[in-house]
């Protein structure tokens, strides 16, 4: 386990799995914890299924029964766009201005205006893709501790644009998203992304919303 894993309660992940040559995503979050305590409250909160782990990883792996969660971001967020070569960062920014290294920080980056513009160049291999890491507590038991989501979503990156006028500490609802597509070769993929919305007011069906089967 990392560094950034030790310092929070568990991570949520997009579990995803397949079947012939259709792709087809889990649409719930899957969970891992070290803490037992942590995945039976998690369990009791959402729902879901133990997933099998190695006993030496003392990891505790759910899969939930839950797409949207409520949750409190009062926690460290990463919200930038990073291009590497070789194993190294070679450009880092927010889509406007260089973030690093410190010379260039603050200047003009060349990143294309459109998210259009920038996937393409991200397909091309020459820009950069999303890098993001949002930590949060989960709303219906802070007490639980913090919880780390990473991802190189472009629609969690728009999503996050949508909530920046947000207060810290204020209450959003992290989702999955599925979206189906077909390929150029006729394949019809389907898959989930990580959203982040606002939530103006407490929403009773946000906590007793499951996914269904």
């Amino acid at each position: 386990m990392d560094e950034e894993t030790n310092s929070v309660a568990g991570r949520f992940w997009t579990g995803e799995d397949s079947t012939g040559n259709v792709l087809s995503p889990s649409a719930s979050w899957l969970v891992t914890t070290q803490d037992r305590g942590v995945a039976e409250a998690i369990s009791n909160l959402y729902g879901g299924r133990p997933r099998p782990r190695p006993e030496r990883d003392r990891i505790h792996e759910l899969q939930l029964e839950r797409r949207d969660i409520a949750v409190i971001t009062d926690g460290p967020l990463v919200n930038r766009l990073l291009l590497t070569h070789g194993g190294e960062v070679i450009h880092t920014c927010d889509g406007f201005h260089f973030l690093e290294p410190m010379p260039k920080a603050g200047q003009p980056c060349g990143c294309p205006a459109s998210d259009f513009a920038r996937k393409a160049a991200a397909r091309s291999g020459y820009g950069p893709v999303p890098d993001l890491r949002i930590t949060f507590r989960l709303a219906a038991a802070p007490e639980a501790g913090r919880f780390l989501v990473t991802s190189s979503s472009w629609d969690l990156a728009a999503s996050l644009r949508g909530t920046s006028g947000d207060p810290l500490g204020a209450r959003r609802e992290l989702s999955l998203d599925r979206k189906v597509i077909t390929t150029r070769s006729g394949m019809t993929v389907s898959y989930v992304s990580p959203v982040l919305r606002s939530v103006e007011r407490d929403d009773p069906f946000l906590y007793q919303h499951r996914v269904a089967a």
